[in-house]
């Protein structure tokens, strides 16, 4: 089928990949070549820490939101991702890089891996769960688009950082026992 949308034939789409999983790869690459990159001017050195966040949040979020096809590809390679496929962290290296400076400069004792981890889990669960909403009636509103995404998920992030859970487990315990 790829073959005949690209209107060429199988045997030429074989010269050049290997494998259905090379041919995967090389599409999943290209599609989030575009994606992968975010603006010079998105980190703004008048504006706050958190507004910076919330900014780079809402830019990752928004062909999420925009580009339904972009967004299931990507929560796909994120929930289930193929061998053959690039990995997340090598695509998006410098948006992540910027991210965890952040959450550096927000709380420098956070663990930036699992603040990382949360925040992807938050901007999922935000973009890609809106039926759960109806499930609980203190849930004022859906949240649609990019810019709420960005500020719901920047503000349950933001709280958890500020808490002795960004600190680790490890630390909780420790002053538990100090008591």
């Amino acid at each position: 089928r790829l073959a005949a949308e690209a209107g060429v034939a199988i045997g030429a789409l074989y010269n050049h990949f290997a494998s259905k999983e090379a041919i995967y790869a090389a599409a999943t690459t290209r599609v989030f070549a575009n994606h992968t990159r975010p603006p010079a001017n998105i980190l703004r050195p008048e504006d706050t820490l958190e507004a910076n966040l919330a900014r780079l949040v809402g830019w990752f979020v928004k062909p999420m939101v925009e580009d339904k096809n972009f967004g299931l590809l990507l929560k796909r390679e994120m929930l289930d991702p193929r061998p053959s496929t690039p990995h997340f962290t090598n695509l998006f290296q410098e948006s992540l890089a910027m991210f965890q400076a952040l959450v550096r400069q927000i709380e420098p004792k956070a663990n930036v891996d699992e603040a990382t981890a949360s925040m992807l889990a938050l901007i999922f669960g935000f973009s890609h769960l809106k039926g759960i909403y109806s499930l609980f009636p203190t849930v004022q509103k859906t949240v649609d688009t990019p810019d709420e995404i960005a500020e719901y998920a920047t503000r349950w992030l933001l709280h958890g950082l500020r808490s002795d859970v960004a600190r680790g487990a490890a630390t909780s315990r420790k002053r538990k026992a100090n008591k």
